[in-house]
């Protein structure tokens, strides 16, 4: 301790005759030591617009004269305040935090005058941690899952996605727990029903409990042997509302980081830890001019985001013995060993949907019949398997799915029982193939219970030239050559580059 109050004494002094030499009236207001940084509170004594933005600019200048690294500078509420990282940095414990959390209102850490910072999960409610490895983010993320975990064990239910098992072990029997994923095909799976069934079901009842947390801890290393980021697009931008919550840990932005632009664009709280340069650390925040540069690299110390704004904080390190503590119970995992997952696939076709639900290409719902079709799509859905692309027998029973219906969005829910991204690429590509005819890209499907006058003939989409953009997006696309308004839009298709035609055939250009 007395060794800490020499060197604060010796910064301070360091400071003032930086200041004297730059010129600027500064006094020293309260010299403060946080978990991980010591701040000064300064004050202008003859304060003018030049003068605050010249002693905003000298953080490098300073991060010199204390012989340490950049200090940040910020004029707030409380002052102008320069940080500089702590010669004794001091990582707050898990259980300090969670005394000070709240239901969803969780103390994510302390700020540099020791006070706890809480996120609020229900206005924030995602969060991303961005950094190097080594530097604290899988024990925050601990931190915060303990703290969600001690308040309340049976309304909570939390999925652990990770890399490395031993992280994340302590927390498998917690009565909370749905389970420790790490093999790809089982994420992937997970991740298949809680994006497509859960959201689906919550959506149409408007059920947001048990608040569900979805933990994936280094999606950098996991993207990379799992394709999770459709799932994790759904999630993040309809999630939040319906009581489902992402927890995600990085290396970096972008792709490269299993962060699609999807992702990151709902992800508005983010904690970042530290930063090479200013150009990456406006990557990581999502915006310029935070300093993220100036965070230190002990573990821990961090620059939490929340829409724009900067705070440091000290994230916290949860030991192995405090989450042993919490109630054990096992829940199942829905997304395995569901009867209906073995069954359906063997039933006939002709079985699976109800006549009520049986929709003529080109014809469109009634008003309001949204939510009572979702659910019968669930019910009656054949439920193929996402993990995988089709076989060739599952991509035929797509395209006589398609046929009854008229409708890709239709088909994707009556096959998988959810709509993603993944899904219906699937879905496209089957629709792409050739169907037992010498036909190649398109299938036929006849409007107006026109038959084709010809092969390589095709009837014109409803809709006209207008309506051209919409029936190729759908699959619809038949144009009758025999007709003046047949051969005006295969022109106009042919022009714009959406096909190319030959005498017995038409194909999308992809």
């Amino acid at each position: 301790m007395s060794d800490m109050r020499q060197w604060m004494a010796w910064a301070e002094e360091r400071l003032a005759i930086l200041m004297i030499q730059e010129g600027l009236e500064v006094g020293m207001a309260q010299a403060i030591q946080g978990p991980m940084t010591v701040t000064f509170r300064l004050r202008l004594l003859r304060p003018s617009r030049a003068s605050l933005a010249k002693l905003l600019t000298l953080g490098p200048a300073m991060g010199q004269a204390l012989q340490t690294q950049q200090a940040r500078i910020s004029d707030t509420a409380r002052g102008i305040l320069v940080e500089v990282s702590s010669p004794s940095p001091r990582t707050p414990g898990a259980a300090l935090l969670a005394s000070h959390s709240r239901s969803l209102s969780v103390a994510i850490g302390l700020n540099s005058f020791r006070e706890p910072v809480l996120l609020d999960f229900l206005r924030w409610p995602h969060l991303a941690l961005i950094g190097p490895t080594r530097r604290g983010k899988t024990e925050a993320l601990r931190s915060i899952l303990y703290a969600l975990s001690r308040q309340a064990p049976h309304r909570l239910q939390y999925l652990i996605l990770a890399k490395k098992a031993e992280d994340w072990q302590a927390f498998q029997p917690a009565a909370s727990c749905l389970g420790l994923l790490i093999e790809p095909a089982e994420q992937e799976q997970a991740l298949a029903w809680l994006a497509g069934e859960l959201l689906q079901q919550r959506a149409a009842t408007g059920q947001k409990k048990p608040v569900l947390f979805l933990i994936a801890d280094d999606l950098k290393n996991i993207s990379a042997r799992a394709s999770l980021t459709g799932y994790l697009e759904e999630l993040a931008s309809m999630g939040g509302g319906l009581g489902i919550h992402l927890l995600l840990s990085s290396q970096t932005t972008g792709k490269a980081g299993g962060l699609t632009q999807g992702i990151e664009q709902n992800l508005a709280a983010r904690l970042i830890y530290g930063a090479a340069d200013a150009a990456a650390g406006a990557r990581s925040a999502g915006s310029g001019g935070l300093q993220v540069e100036t965070v230190g690299i002990a573990p821990g110390d961090a620059l939490l985001v929340l829409d724009g704004q900067p705070q440091r904080v000290a994230t916290g390190l949860c030991q192995d013995t405090m989450i042993a503590q919490l109630p054990a119970g096992k829940l199942a995992r829905p997304w395995q060993n569901r009867p209906e997952q073995a069954e359906q696939p063997k039933q006939a076709y002709s079985g699976l949907l109800a006549p009520s639900s049986h929709v003529l290409p080109g014809a469109s719902r009634e008003e309001g019949e949204g939510e009572q079709d979702r659910e019968q799509d669930s019910q009656n859905s054949l439920r193929l398997d996402a993990s995988r692309p089709p076989t060739q027998a599952e991509r035929e029973l797509i395209r006589q799915l398609y046929r009854e219906t008229g409708s890709k969005k239709q088909t994707v829910l009556r096959a998988y029982g959810h709509y993603n991204g993944k899904v219906f690429g699937y879905v496209t590509e089957a629709l792409l193939e050739p169907s037992g005819s010498q036909q190649t890209g398109l299938e036929v499907c006849q409007y107006n219970d026109k038959p084709a006058k010809q092969p390589g003939a095709f009837l014109e989409p409803p809709g006209g030239l207008l309506g051209a953009s919409q029936a190729l997006a759908d699959g619809l696309q038949e144009i009758d050559l025999a007709t003046e308004a047949g051969r005006l839009l295969l022109a106009e298709l042919q022009r714009s580059g959406s096909i190319q035609w030959q005498a017995s055939s038409a194909k999308v250009i992809q």
